[in-house]
């Protein structure tokens, strides 16, 4: 995750930078989790904004656990469905 996480920081650098030139204050922001819902250590970005946006701890937490659950949740719908046709997913139609 580590790799993934330094591929994400590079691949927006230019970006951020450009982003600077025209706001007080940009920040990168990463949050690389696994697909159980595993953040990695560089993830202490996002856990640093939500104290930044004045979230308490127990929101923010909240918050991480509903990722989580959503990460797995959509791993094993992807597993589930592994076999079956891609092109029209039940999922995208609400």
């Amino acid at each position: 995750m580590a790799k993934n996480a330094n591929r994400k920081k590079l691949k927006y650098l230019e970006l951020v930078n450009q982003l600077k030139d025209n706001y007080r204050l940009v920040k990168f922001v990463n949050l690389s989790m696994s697909s159980l819902g595993l953040f990695d250590k560089s993830s202490s970005d996002f856990i640093d904004m939500m104290k930044d946006l004045e979230i308490t701890t127990d929101q923010t937490s909240f918050i991480i656990k509903r990722i989580m659950n959503i990460a797995i949740r959509s791993s094993y719908f992807i597993f589930c469905c592994r076999n079956k046709d891609w092109c029209n997913p039940e999922l995208m139609n609400y």
